[in-house]
């Protein structure tokens, strides 16, 4: 009997991040005074349609890093696992005491990149901003892979 299949088994655990993303859902919309983070610079910087590309590779960029870091070095997997779902944790507790929003351009283009940000705004209301998960979740695969190579010392 093959049981190679159980070496899989420790990827079962990226599960956890839909399952708490489901508060992310429940915060998706106000539901305490929301404080807007615009600034003069935000309202300086033209909207580029293009920037939707990234923003939506970045979903399956975290999936495939944590498969790599699963099947390079299993520390690092269940260490940056570990580390992103404390943080969403943190940013959703962060998200329930101090709402925030950041004013969405209005679209006027109809290419395609116009309709995925449209399906973005549609699917993910402009609340939530601060701190960014994003940011966090990017930030924890650039440590993993520092320290799958070896680059860290930590």
């Amino acid at each position: 009997m093959n049981l190679k299949w159980k070496t899989y088994l420790p990827l079962l655990w990226i599960l956890a991040i839909p399952v708490l993303n489901i508060f992310y859902g429940i915060l998706n919309h106000a539901h305490t005074p929301v404080k807007s983070l615009m600034t003069d610079l935000d309202s300086a910087i033209p909207f580029v349609p293009i920037f939707i590309i990234p923003y939506l590779v970045w979903y399956p960029f975290i999936i495939i890093m944590l498969f790599l870091f699963c099947s390079r070095d299993r520390n690092v997997y269940y260490r940056t696992l570990l580390t992103q779902c404390i943080g969403l944790i943190a940013c959703y507790i962060i998200f329930f005491l101090f709402q925030t929003t950041v004013e969405r351009p209005l679209l006027v283009g109809t290419g395609v990149l116009d309709r995925l940000v449209n399906l973005v705004y549609s699917t993910d209301n402009p609340y939530n901003c601060f701190p960014s998960i994003h940011v966090l979740t990017s930030y924890l695969m650039i440590k993993g892979a520092a320290a799958s190579a070896g680059f860290t010392n930590s």
